[in-house]
């Protein structure tokens, strides 16, 4: 698999597919050099671990003949157990000074923007009223 992930909502992926394809190139890219990541070659086998598990069950689930819930609550829980890991060595990678921006791009990670972006004025003022008031219950509208 050579495609990369290219990050554009939250950085771990929600689907199962996007997770997947997500969770081999995160291993992959941390299996070729921990050390370049802040982590240790037993990091890099409990994440390699937990992503080829997760692939296999994925796999396994995909298929009619093979899919069944039992299957599919094991996939599941492989794939939280993975992904609370993932959360942890992630949020190691990405407090880490020493990993470049582009080597925590490549694993799909997000860097946050150090300019702020300036948000120009409204043109319009929000306009609210209260048309009814009640014992205990007030009705608000609000419109921009």
């Amino acid at each position: 698999m050579s495609k990369t992930y290219h990050q554009t909502g939250p950085y771990i992926p929600r689907a199962d597919v996007t997770f997947h394809d997500w969770a081999c190139i995160f291993a992959r890219t941390i299996e070729k050099d921990p050390g370049k990541f802040g982590l240790s070659h037993s990091d890099s086998q409990i994440i390699t671990s937990l992503a080829k598990d997760f692939s296999e069950l994925f796999f396994l689930c995909q298929s009619t003949e093979t899919r069944t819930p039992a299957m599919v609550a094991r996939k599941d829980a492989i794939r939280a157990s993975a992904k609370g890991t993932f959360r942890i060595y992630a949020a190691q990678i990405r407090a880490n000074l020493g990993v470049t921006n582009a080597d925590k791009l490549n694993l799909g990670l997000h860097v946050p923007d150090p300019t702020r972006t300036r948000i120009g004025r409204p043109e319009t003022a929000p306009q609210l009223t209260i048309p009814c008031l009640f014992d205990g219950c007030h009705m608000l509208r609000y419109a921009d």
